[in-house]
């Protein structure tokens, strides 16, 4: 899935305003770019298939034989 070799960038607002509003240089980008979300401001759990469709699309999901996630 990453033959693109993309990978997503998780911003804070402070950030994330920079990043749309900035008239930001390469030295800047290069920098968010790299930004890391820290690992405690984030959480993990499996979706639902139709989730464009669901009602709450964040609605945690289950599935059989599905082992827990460990972060």
């Amino acid at each position: 899935h990453n033959v693109k070799k993309r990978m997503p960038v998780i911003l804070s607002e402070e950030e994330a305003k920079e990043w749309m509003m900035g008239d930001l240089g390469e030295k800047e980008i290069l920098h968010l770019a790299s930004t890391q979300c820290e690992r405690t401001h984030m959480k993990a759990y499996p979706i639902a298939k139709d989730f464009k469709t669901a009602a709450d699309p964040r609605e945690p999901a289950a599935y059989e034989n599905l082992p827990e996630l460990v972060l």
